[in-house]
């Protein structure tokens, strides 16, 4: 099960796509 790998990645996105948006 890749559960951690995931929230990382999304978290990862969530912050590019917040970093990006500034």
């Amino acid at each position: 099960m890749n559960f951690r790998a995931g929230t990382t990645d999304g978290i990862v996105l969530f912050f590019e796509k917040s970093r990006a948006r500034s």
